[in-house]
């Protein structure tokens, strides 16, 4: 859930699987500043510059130098478009960014600025600004960073110690060469979670990682077909690395033995239309970076790549510039770097499908309006002829079932979508046709997790942008199809992962956004909400429903409050200043329920950033400030810079610790004032104060004499500091 605020107003809006809770907060007028607000970070950005213009429903009209500034919510957090019209304008925007809370760093890589917590994670971002003119076209701008030091390093940033950036008060520049907009032009920086990629991706490379990572690269051309991002399970969170030395859609990623990743051919730009290319490159995820390796003899887009198991890669099929379907396959030796000789195949294929077999072999299917599927033996690096299926299939969905045959479902003939399915059986070598899928659809997505078989997403309109939601399950006893849960999005040609998990993860597709359809079941462990397919994590175990009150929580939809805060289930979001939901951190009441944090404490630091120096929470939930020099009471405790003393029985007034008392209220917590002491009995009636309680004065105690001796070295440490 997230929470958009204007003003007083607050609207809830609904977000995917991996977007993370945020708040946005606009300011009245344009010279203010915007906070953001994640569950780990939080900053404070104003527009350097812009004038005290007021809001008038979203915009800011005249609040810059001849143009305006709006603010638009997204799911991941808020864009200000700046309109630009005067030609006398600076060819650059300065935004003020304060560090409020839980940035430890910042990363500058490929345009995109990252802002790190301790564990290198990044919780914020500042996406790769772009700008479009009156001419329409969309121009690439320059991400600076001014006042604060900056990692630029493409190596991903999780588990190594970010850089401190120095300051809590960051300029961040977004610039573009003069005269290289059609004026008016309007300067789009966003300012987002990083619970989805920084970018609209489809028909991109991805793969998963050695490490269980998934890397997603290109799909988005203009100013974002080189981009590449990292999604890291353990987070949630995408960071940016190295972008690709050629600007690319319609890829195929294969992860090598090492660890690098090949990615080959592909779709690029030129000047005047989109083409295949034959480059080649290796992703290195020691340094982030990319570096050419063997181009191919022919260039391909819409082919499949896929690693043996002797390392190798083999290449097949595709489309060729002179927009040919080609016939042909390659291995790629990545001990050599270099591609072998090209080896023939039974039939032209683009837009089909490889998929390995139990024996290690390849079995490609359909494609370019073919109904025949074949063979690739990496024995004698040869093709066989295999059975042919009962419908021409391009762009299927096809997968490998846990028992080794192969579902293929749905795809076009020629210009019609199908909704029929139909299982190879490679121990027969055969295709048989099974239950229909509910819908016609081609450009999906097939995965197999756990048992679990899915097929979903994709489109029945060949020239529609938008995909479809809906997921159906493959039961591989009765060869059936049934409805399978939701998507959070509609997806066309989107990526489709096993985690090392078991859970599904869907990028792209038209969309920022990627979801996941775990497949760890009401019962099994958990760590994240995203093990669960039911998507709650309570108590460390995959629920059915929402936790009640006080439960062990690992995100808010976990919790039937829709609060998951100190790991807790809460009443309430619970996260004011000195305010807490655990009984630990408040010493007092229940888990779940949000209070004020203990006093004289402050277990989140809140005060120290707020007070700049010395702070604790207040016995009524506020901050106190601890001057530089002196002493402070907070209820019975007194506190110092570098301490705290409890003067309990005594009461704590004006920095000092009482040590004798007249009255109840020289006591601390309603502790009776019986004698000069605190805590005391009342006197016998044989005592020397006749028998009344009144005591006649005399030297106090031991207890009052220690409570003495306390403020009194309190008292001198203070002057000799001063």
């Amino acid at each position: 859930m997230m929470r958009w605020v204007w003003g007083a107003v607050v609207l809830c809006v609904a977000t995917g699987a991996q977007a993370a809770s945020h708040e946005v907060v606009v300011p009245e007028h344009a010279d203010g500043a915007f906070r953001l607000r994640a569950e780990r970070a939080e900053i404070s950005v104003h527009l350097l510059d812009a004038v005290h213009a007021p809001r008038r429903g979203d915009r800011y009209p005249e609040a810059v130098r001849g143009g305006a500034l709006e603010f638009r919510r997204t799911r991941a957090g808020v864009e200000d478009f700046v309109t630009i019209r005067g030609p006398d304008a600076p060819a650059e925007l300065r935004y003020d960014v304060e560090l409020v809370a839980g940035v430890e760093g910042l990363r500058l890589v490929s345009n995109t600025l990252e802002l790190l917590d301790a564990s290198g994670a990044p919780r914020l971002r500042v996406t790769r600004a772009v700008a479009r003119g009156a001419d329409q076209r969309e121009v690439a701008l320059t991400l600076s960073v001014e006042g604060c030091a900056v990692d630029t390093s493409p190596r991903l940033p999780w588990g190594r110690p970010p850089l401190s950036p120095g300051s809590d008060h960051c300029t961040v520049v977004v610039s573009w060469t003069p005269g290289s907009l059609a004026l008016p032009a309007v300067v789009d920086p966003g300012w987002e979670t990083t619970g989805e990629m920084s970018q609209l991706r489809s028909m991109h490379a991805s793969t998963l990682l050695a490490d269980g990572r998934v890397l997603v690269a290109g799909g988005r051309l203009l100013s974002g077909g080189k981009a590449a991002e990292v999604y890291d399970p353990a987070t949630g969170t995408w960071a940016t690395t190295g972008s690709m030395l050629t600007n690319r859609g319609r890829s195929v990623a294969v992860t090598l033995d090492s660890g690098r990743v090949l990615v080959a051919g592909g779709t690029t730009e030129t000047s005047s239309s989109l083409v295949p290319t034959e480059a080649c490159e290796i992703w290195d995820p020691a340094t982030g970076s990319w570096s050419a390796t063997a181009s191919l003899t022919q260039a391909r887009s819409s082919h499949t790549l896929t690693r043996l198991a002797d390392g190798r890669v083999l290449l097949a099929g595709g489309i060729s510039a002179a927009k040919t379907t080609l016939s042909t396959a390659r291995i790629y030796s990545p001990t050599a770097g270099t591609w072998g000789s090209e080896i023939a195949m039974y039939a032209p294929r683009s837009s089909h499908r490889a998929v390995t077999l139990d024996d290690g072999r390849v079995l490609l299917v359909a494609g370019s309006l073919d109904a025949s599927s074949e063979i690739f033996d990496p024995a004698g690096d040869s093709f066989l002829p295999s059975a042919t299926m009962s419908s021409r299939r391009d762009d299927p969905e096809v997968v490998k079932l846990p028992d080794g045959r192969v579902l293929a479902a749905g795809g076009l003939d020629l210009t019609t979508s199908l909704n029929s399915a139909e299982l190879y059986d490679p121990a027969q070598g055969v295709w048989t046709p099974v239950g229909n899928l509910s819908i016609p659809r081609f450009s999906g997505f097939a995965a197999a997790s756990a048992g679990v078989v899915i097929v979903g997403a994709g489109s029945d309109d060949l020239f529609a942008l938008e995909g479809f939601a809906t997921t159906e399950t493959f039961d591989p006893a009765t060869l059936q199809f049934s409805a399978g849960p939701p998507l959070n999005e509609k997806r066309k040609s989107p990526s489709v992962n096993v985690l090392t998990n078991g859970a599904i993860l869907l990028v792209g597709g038209g969309t920022k956004g990627a979801e996941l359809l775990a497949a760890q079941a009401a019962g099994g462990a958990c760590t994240a909400c995203s093990d669960c397919s039911t998507g709650y994590c309570v108590d460390g175990k995959c629920a059915d429903s929402p936790g009640g009150t006080a439960a062990a929580c690992a995100c808010d939809a976990a919790c039937g409050s829709g609060f998951c805060t100190d790991g807790v289930c809460c009443d309430t979001r619970c996260d004011g200043t000195c305010q807490a939901c655990t009984a630990v951190a408040k010493q007092a009441g229940n888990d779940g329920e949000c209070g004020p944090v203990a006093p004289a404490t402050d277990p989140d630091s809140e005060c120290q950033a707020n007070c700049a120096g010395a702070g604790v929470c207040g016995d009524q939930g506020a901050c106190v400030c601890v001057p530089q020099g002196s002493a402070t009471c907070v209820g019975s405790q007194l506190v110092t810079e570098s301490s705290t003393v409890d003067c309990a029985p005594y009461a704590c007034e004006q920095g000092q610790c009482k040590n004798a008392c007249s009255t109840s209220a020289d006591c601390a917590g309603g502790v009776p004032c019986n004698g000069g002491k605190c805590g005391g009995t009342a006197a016998a009636s044989n005592s020397d104060d006749g028998g009344c309680g009144c005591r006649a004065e005399r030297t106090s105690g031991a207890g009052s004499g220690l409570l003495a001796a306390l403020s009194l070295l309190l008292l001198i440490s203070l002057r000799r500091r001063r």
